[in-house]
């Protein structure tokens, strides 16, 4: 991490790679290293739905909101979204 120092702003991991009930404890170790490295940390909540094959739905607005209410509980400064 040291030789990213001065070369990263911003780092936004993407929260779709780990469960529901894991989604807060992911964010904040997230941002406790960011944090370490003077990094800026933020959300990038995938706004699809990972449980169909091939074709990925739009999650449905209850999913949406435990990821914001998960980052907000993080403490997380901001989200995106794709």
């Amino acid at each position: 991490m040291s030789k990213l120092s001065g070369a990263v702003d911003i780092v936004a991991f993407q929260d779709g790679h780990v469960d529901f009930d894991e989604l807060y404890d992911y964010l904040a170790v997230n941002k406790a290293l960011a944090e370490k490295h003077n990094f800026r940390c933020w959300t990038n909540i995938e706004t699809f739905d990972r449980d169909m094959p091939i074709k990925f739905l739009p999650i449905k607005w209850e999913k949406m909101l435990l990821k914001m209410n998960a980052a907000k509980k993080a403490k997380i400064e901001k989200g995106i979204t794709f």
